[in-house]
């Protein structure tokens, strides 16, 4: 893209699972990051002191959190957030329960729209 950025795909749970073990990532700053992410309570204060924009984010965590205006904001947004989610996920598994049917009037093999669709064969054959 540019020089002045770099940007990261990081599956949380999966990095979770390596620092569970002891292992590290290259970037220190990133990992330190990640950690805020996953749990702020974990980043240490040395850590702080040498990344002052985590600093400030802890701060503001610590704001929003004794701020009963603000955690209520923090926490309708997430609640949005995953409401759309399950929206989301909702229409794909319609999407899938309707590609399936479809498969199913061209007798299309059960296996095959398992792969497919993602579907259990028990769901697909519900939709017979």
């Amino acid at each position: 893209m540019t020089n002045d950025l770099e940007l990261y795909i990081i599956e949380l749970p999966k990095l979770e699972e390596k620092l569970g073990r002891g292992e590290q990532i290259e970037n220190k700053k990133l990992q330190t990051w990640l950690k805020f992410i996953i749990n702020p309570n974990e980043v240490e204060e040395t850590d702080m002191e040498e990344n002052k924009e985590l600093k400030k984010a802890a701060e503001e965590l610590e704001y929003i959190s004794e701020d009963e205006h603000e955690r209520f904001l923090a926490e309708q947004r997430m609640e949005f957030i995953r409401l759309e989610k399950d929206l989301k996920d909702a229409g794909r598994e319609e999407a899938s329960r309707e590609i399936a049917k479809n498969m199913l009037k061209k007798d299309m093999d059960i296996e095959l729209i398992e792969e497919i669709t993602g579907l259990t064969k028990e769901e697909i054959e519900k939709l017979k």
